[in-house]
């Protein structure tokens, strides 16, 4: 998991939900201090979706036990020898107002505090997360954000197929659904398509062959990505016309983006939500196919062609 998926499940986590960071800790968790990134949420006072912006000065960290009193507002962290420390801060309620503060040491443990505003209403939301053990712990969030637990968002957890990022954007449809931003749920499921036939490229290249090798896969129009890998899409209904549905299905997605209205959208989302799922399903199914095929032959062989490696 990489720093960007890290950031974006401490955030989106529930309360009590933790993310481990298995490699470049002290960097990783310097970089999350001082992650100033925007991030949507549902704003209960606007009613919608919006992207929350992050305080551009305030890192909010306290050590030991958590004691409001003892919070510190720091400013300037950097990063030295491994070590992650603070000038002198302007809001300090430490009565030594310390230059420096070592935040990080081995086996250390402190807050995070992140204060995220909503740019229409200045409506807050705050969030705590404990860093112990290598970890990042979501302790406390002012109010619960629209994040949709769907049967659908867990039958795509349950398959493990999709990325991080593949999982919130078919999180991001879900909400946009559920407000009635049905054009706006068509953007997040095409670009659920088009990551799918990158993996299927991805997992097939070499056996694939460009017939423009001045051309990446990524810079065909998607009806000539389809034609290329007939042979290796989940088969919809009839192997022969499968091709043509991916077309047709990838063609009404665009629509819905373009030239589809809200109700439109609306009355089509849960046939094509299906529809992305029973794919994925699938694919993973055919994955599984080979991979039992692949076990078989080896057993094969060890019983009736011992000499064979």
């Amino acid at each position: 998991m990489n720093k960007k998926d890290i950031f974006i499940k401490a955030y989106n986590n529930t309360v009590g939900e933790c993310v481990e960071i298995k490699e470049n800790i002290i960097e990783t968790i310097f970089e999350f201090i001082t992650d100033r990134s925007a991030y949507d949420y549902f704003c209960n006072k606007c009613g919608r979706i919006k992207t929350y912006v992050q305080n551009q000065n305030q890192s909010v960290i306290i050590n030991s036990t958590f004691d409001e009193n003892l919070a510190i507002n720091m400013y300037y962290p950097k990063l030295e020898n491994s070590v992650i420390t603070y000038n002198k801060s302007n809001y300090s309620t430490f009565n030594d107002n310390s230059a420096n503060l070592n935040v990080y040491e081995k086996n250390s443990r402190f807050f995070i505090f992140k204060k995220l505003e909503c740019p229409t209403c200045n409506e807050n939301l705050t969030m705590i997360f404990l860093f112990e053990n290598n970890s990042i712990t979501k302790i406390y969030q002012s109010f619960i954000s629209d994040i949709i637990e769907e049967d659908d968002i867990q039958a795509f957890k349950k398959m493990k197929l999709l990325s991080e990022d593949d999982l919130m954007e078919l999180n991001n449809a879900n909400k946009c659904k559920k407000l009635g931003m049905n054009v706006a749920s068509f953007v997040y499921m095409r670009r659920i398509f088009e990551n799918m036939l990158q993996r299927i490229y991805e997992d097939h290249k070499r056996e694939i062959t460009l017939k423009d090798t001045s051309k990446k896969f990524t810079d065909l129009y998607v009806k000539d990505k389809i034609k290329l890998l007939k042979p290796y899409l989940p088969i919809l209904m009839n192997e022969e016309t499968t091709p043509d549905k991916y077309v047709k299905l990838y063609k009404l997605l665009s629509e819905g983006i373009h030239k589809l209205n809200e109700d439109v959208c609306e009355g089509l989302y849960n046939i094509i939500n299906e529809l992305l799922l029973m794919i994925l399903e699938k694919e993973m199914q055919e994955k599984k196919n080979e991979k039992n095929l692949e076990n078989l032959e080896k057993n094969f062989n060890k019983i009736f062609n011992p000499d064979l490696k």
